[in-house]
């Protein structure tokens, strides 16, 4: 069987699979699972095999067919690669379901640690580690998924920002798990965090870093928690001034937060001086008298007359 002819079957069995005819597709793919000659070919077929019946829920029959695919794919590519990364998923996901939690993780973040270790982009490295960070996230290991997430983001963004970062789903768990995390983490598991996202991206703030540390300040904020707020703004307001500029517009909501904040702790001068500088950005970006300008004006004046 010739690699165009090849993908005959495959396409078939995703459109029966699509008609609501899964058994059809299972028979198609065990057909030419049986007379492909070529190796790979041979585990791709049984891999989507195994992905049709973990998609049916029965996973003690795909996991049968992911482990082959699997020891066949892991040979043939990369592990980083985003075909194998798909199988090793999926069958991540039937030893979860089989009650083998524990299995399904080291498998994960065995494949995701080397991934990483890479220093490479790589799209199915970090589908490998979100997953992991997914399960992590259900064994209420926060902080170990936020780990792998970071490394996820990174191999997802090529170890740079990137304009869409929000529709990335690593990135998009990340702010929200950490800004849920922050509210009960401490001060050295912070710091660890940020020192270890600071390893994987060198120089280059990440959005997603960025914004999960405004969104956790803005949150403790609300707790009344003003001196762990003023942690995650602080290391918020580096990243995007880098990122956005001194005039940017977030560096300016982050250095209005950071005064605000600094306002209830008391410490008006530190205050004045961000807030002067939200001031500066506000007045060249909205039309003047506008509620951008005029609440930024408000805490201003509120801090200059003590």
């Amino acid at each position: 069987m010739t690699s165009e002819r090849s993908w005959i079957p495959m396409r078939l069995a995703e459109s029966l699979e699509a008609d609501g005819d899964p058994s059809k597709a299972h028979q198609i793919l065990e057909r030419a699972a049986k007379i492909a000659t070529d190796k790979l070919w041979k585990a791709r077929f049984e891999a989507q095999r195994g992905r049709l019946l973990v998609e049916n829920k029965q996973h003690e029959e795909a996991k049968q067919y992911l482990e082959l695919a699997f020891t066949i794919l892991y040979d043939e590519l990369e592990p980083c690669d985003p075909e194998a990364s798909l199988t090793i998923v999926k069958l991540a996901e039937s030893l979860d379901e089989l009650g083998q939690a524990d299995d399904a993780l080291s498998l994960l973040d065995t494949i995701c640690l080397n991934c990483a270790n890479l220093g490479q982009p790589s799209t199915g490295g970090a589908f490998i580690c979100k997953a992991a960070a997914e399960l992590m996230i259900e064994q209420d290991r926060i902080e170990d998924a936020l780990l792998r997430l970071i490394q996820a983001i990174a191999m997802d963004t090529g170890f740079a920002p990137v304009p869409n970062w929000i529709h990335d789903p690593p990135a998009r768990i990340f702010v929200e798990v950490y800004s849920e995390y922050a509210l009960t983490a401490d001060a050295d598991s912070i710091i660890k965090l940020g020192k270890f996202a600071r390893e994987v991206f060198g120089a280059n703030p990440n959005r997603a870093i960025v914004m999960a540390h405004h969104q956790a300040g803005l949150r403790l904020n609300e707790t009344g928690r003003y001196a762990d707020a003023l942690i995650h703004l602080e290391f918020a307001l580096t990243g995007a001034e880098q990122l956005y500029g001194h005039d940017g517009l977030n560096t300016a909501a982050t250095h209005q937060q950071l005064g605000e904040t600094l306002l209830h702790l008391g410490r008006a001068e530190d205050a004045i001086e961000h807030l002067e500088q939200a001031l500066s950005v506000a007045e060249l970006v909205f039309e003047p008298g506008s509620k951008e300008i005029e609440r930024t004006r408000h805490l201003l004046n509120g801090a200059r007359s003590g």
